[in-house]
Formats: C-alpha cells, structure tokens, sequence
C-alpha cells in the first residue's frame, strides 16, 4: 500500500474513533453542536428581525451550521469538525440533515426596511415635518418614500423642495402608503378619519401622533383587526432631540413596532415601547417637560439679569447650563442626585441655592405638574374625538413592554 494511501486509511481510524468517543461521552460533540446550531440562529436572527436591511436565506444558514455539526462516519457529532474533512462528505445526507430550530418570527419575506415602505403623512405640521426630514437627513428612506397632504399649498410647495410627493387629498396619501402617519390636532381627527377609513386594508399600519386619541378610537373606525400604533413624541423631535414612547394595538407584530419605533428614533436619542397606560404618564413627563425645561431656563436668565448679566449673556449661560447638565446625566450614565452631590461643597454656594429651591419646595412643584399633566391627558383619552364620548366597552389588547 501506497504511503498516501495509509496516511488516508489511519486518518480515518482516528476520525472513526473521534466519533465513537463523542458517542460514548455525548456532552463534548453535542454542546458544540448545539453552539454551532446557536450561532447559526444568531445569523438567522441577524439576518432578519427587525429592519435590518439583510434577510438571510435560514435554509443556507441551516445546511452550514449542520455541515459543522456532523461528522461524515455514522453522522456523529464529533470535536474540532471545522477544518475540513479527508474525504467527501455524503451530500444527500448532507441535504436530510434538519435546519437549527429558527426562532418564531413572521416569514422574511414579510419584514420590510423602512426605506422598502411608503410612508404617507396626512398633515404635514412641525411634528410631520420634523420626522419626515429627520428620517431622510438620516438616509433612513428616500424622498420617493414620502407623500404627505395638507391644507396649505405653501407647507405642500415646502415638500416638493425636499422631493417628497404631495396631495391636497388625505384619501390618496392613504391609499398610496403603507405606514399611515396621522399628525393632525386631536379635534381634526373626526374629520380626516373617514378619508382613510374609505381606503384602509389591514395590511396597512396606522401610526398616530395625535395626543390623547387612544388605539381604540382608531380600532372602533377601521376595525378591530386594524393595525394601529400609538406614538408621544416632543417638540425636541424638531432638532433632532426627540424623546418618544409608543404603544401598539395586538395586530402589530413585534418586528412591525421595532419598525415604527426606528421612525421616531431617527429625530431622538429616547425612543421607549410602552403599554399605552403609560402613555398618559408620559406625556407629563416629556411630552410636557419642555415647557418645564423652558420655564427653568427663563428663571435662570431672570436671575442672571437681576445679577447685572445683559439678557442674551444670561439665556446663553443658562441654556448651555441645561444643555451640559442633560448631557452629563445622559452620557455618565450616573443617578441625577449623585451628580448634584458632585457639584455640592460643604457650606458652598450649592448647596444654600440647594436649600432655597427645596424650602420652596422645586422638587415637589415639578412632580405636581407632571401629575396634573398626567391627569389632563387622562381626561382627553376619555372622549373621542372620531364621534363624540368614548364607548363604555372592554379594552383592546394592546402591544407594550416596560420600556427599552
């Protein structure tokens, strides 16, 4: 016999024995099976959830991971199968072998990258335009992507400069999109509902940025098995700043709220799914803070003035104060009141400011004012505004998490 003809046949005595020993010892071969098929999941997952632009084939993911998992004698799993193997591996085997367990996801062919979609807002105010543009600032679609309607040909003329498609009628940016983006008031809603109701199929999404107008307004117009996102932005959103929180009703489907959630993460750095109870709270806290932070502002500068600043060195100080402030608590990742202690000296100028702010009682002022907000929005969710007082009727379910 040939001396390459015995390095082949020893090869494969220990390759044969590497198998009968991961038999006999089953743990070593299958763990690494089972990381193998792991990580061929992780791919999966990689490749298609959520709106990445990628949508791997798990057929092919499947075949490679078990093409590392099996040895080629008896179909054992075996160690260190990674390089490649002396002889051929049977194909037909190679073929039967089962695909790693994919996760439970909707088909990849039916996730979709925002850009893939036609967004079509029905009004186009600041907050419209402000996502709008934010999400083509951050390449998240294309202009082609875009239709919005509106009342004012001059707003409209504003979004042909940007390329965006426009219409004076709601009912053919409705028909046209995909993803339904109603920013009108509140009390517009029962006007531009029946437009898009005419035209719904349930295939479309609904997100709506009107505040106070619940998922169920919106379900009790297009139906029960609509799919229907509701959303809290800030005014912030208008450079880039946003803080949003969004509820969906049970339609949608998670990687359908991942994509709604990347919309508004476009225009903002805080972008949280909620249970739509929560959605009232937020609103005094971000939806309403700006005005909080806006008052805060002008005290300072009032304070500056009174100190014998000129105004515009004052709002400057202040603004950049709060500015800074944020940032430190954003990017330090530190509790507020560790970084209040940071600044407060023993016997300083701090902490006597400190002691004023809370004998006025500042904390318990701000905390009163988010409440009362909070109780405001209550009220709001609990008529209407698509035909008058809310149905006394079960909630629907609804999409939520505590937050990302």
């Amino acid at each position: 016999m040939s001396a390459p003809n015995l390095i082949f046949k020893a090869l494969g005595k220990i390759r044969c024995a590497q198998g009968y020993a991961a038999a006999a010892s089953p743990t070593s071969g299958v763990r690494q099976g089972s990381a193998a098929a792991a990580n061929g999941a992780a791919r999966h997952i990689n490749g298609n959830h959520g709106f990445h632009s990628m949508y791997a084939d798990p057929s092919k993911n499947g075949h490679a991971v078990n093409a590392s998992m099996h040895h080629p004698v008896n179909g054992m799993p075996a160690e260190g199968v990674l390089d490649p193997m002396p002889f051929p591996m049977n194909s037909a085997a190679s073929e039967a072998a089962p695909a790693p367990e994919a996760p439970q996801l909707a088909p990849a062919a039916q996730r979709k990258e925002l850009r893939e979609l036609r967004l079509g807002f029905v009004g186009w105010g600041s907050m419209a335009q402000a996502i709008s543009l934010g999400l083509l600032q951050k390449e998240v679609t294309i202009p082609e992507g875009l239709m919005v309607s509106g009342r004012r040909q001059e707003v409209l003329d504003m979004a042909e400069k940007e390329g965006i498609a426009t219409s004076l009628s709601n009912q053919a940016v409705a028909e046209w999109a995909d993803i339904v983006v109603v920013a009108v008031k509140p009390q517009v809603v029962s006007t531009v509902m029946p437009d898009i109701t005419r035209v719904w199929t349930k295939d479309k999404i609904l997100v709506s940025v009107c505040a106070g107008v619940t998922i169920d307004t919106f379900l009790d117009t297009l139906g029960q098995d609509a799919k229907v996102v509701r959303t809290m932005p800030n005014t912030p959103c208008l450079v880039g700043e946003a803080a949003t929180a969004y509820a969906g009703s049970s339609q949608c489907e998670d990687w359908e709220l991942d994509l709604v959630g990347s919309m508004f993460s476009a225009v903002g750095n805080a972008t949280h799914r909620v249970p739509e109870h929560l959605l009232n709270t937020v609103t005094g806290v971000s939806g309403s803070g700006p005005a909080y932070v806006y008052m805060m502002i002008q005290a300072l500068s009032d304070a500056g003035v009174h100190g014998g600043l000129p105004r515009s060195m004052a709002i400057s100080l202040a603004t950049q104060t709060v500015l800074g402030a944020a940032k430190m608590v954003q990017e330090s990742g530190k509790h507020p009141i560790v970084l209040r202690d940071s600044v407060t000296s023993p016997a300083g100028t701090t902490i006597a400011g400190v002691r004023v702010l809370e004998e006025l009682g500042f904390s318990a002022a701000v905390m009163g004012a988010v409440q009362a907000a909070k109780t405001r929005s209550e009220e709001l969710s609990q008529t209407s505004p698509v035909g008058g007082a809310s149905k006394s009727r079960p909630r629907s379910r609804v999409r939520g998490r505590r937050g990302n």
